[in-house]
């Protein structure tokens, strides 16, 4: 179970980790659009908070928000839907 928490700070299992605000705005609502995909125009309005921010600054967001990813045991990867956005996946482990 995932819990957000003040300070950009997330939970999940024995782990917690402080993310940048961007990454923990696009994390939190991945996790609350779980039944659909989260458009770009999402991540526009809603993460970046910019209604002017290009499809480039998306994917830069998403992009160190993947990385951020890397360097934590977060059991979620974001997966890009060419032409419809993004969508949290569980990760598997052995």
């Amino acid at each position: 179970n995932i819990t957000f928490y003040d300070h950009n700070v997330i939970s999940w299992g024995d782990d917690s980790e402080a993310f940048r605000p961007a990454t923990y705005r696009l994390l939190q609502q991945l996790w609350d659009a779980q039944n659909h995909t989260l458009s770009k125009e999402d991540v526009r309005q809603d993460v970046i908070e910019d209604e002017d921010a290009t499809d480039d600054a998306i994917r830069n967001c998403v992009t160190r928000a993947r990385k951020e990813l890397e360097n934590v045991k977060f059991p979620y990867v974001i997966s890009s839907l060419p032409r419809k956005g993004y969508r949290l996946i569980a990760t598997v482990t052995m």
